[in-house]
């Protein structure tokens, strides 16, 4: 799921830097957040104590993609919008390097 939202995140703030908050990549980008961020799309189980922080975190990253998604009528609040946006976007990249991190070597070895 985490990879699949760089794209969508990144269109979505391509859009926002053009202003063309009617474009159809913005508009498609907040539908599947929207998707991604709904409370019945899970993430996988955890299996560690390791992977039920990252499960959390996931959790809550979704809850802001879901945010995201749900925001009515960006181009008339756009800086609360651009907040959101941002609090989203900072999050996912926080999650990225947690995995990252989890997974290399250093990682597993704590």
């Amino acid at each position: 799921m985490l990879y699949l939202v760089g794209p969508t995140m990144n269109d979505i703030k391509t859009a926002m830097d053009r202003d063309l908050y009617d474009h159809p990549a913005f508009v498609v980008g907040q539908e599947e957040l929207e998707k991604l961020g709904a409370p019945l799309v899970f993430a996988p189980a955890p299996q560690t104590p390791l992977d039920y922080e990252l499960f959390e975190n996931m959790k809550m990253v979704q809850a802001m993609w879901g945010q995201v998604g749900k925001f009515e009528n960006p181009a008339e609040n756009k800086a609360e919008f651009e907040k959101v946006y941002a609090q989203a976007r900072q999050e996912t990249n926080n999650l990225f390097a947690r995995i990252n991190y989890a997974l290399t070597e250093d990682g597993f070895s704590e």
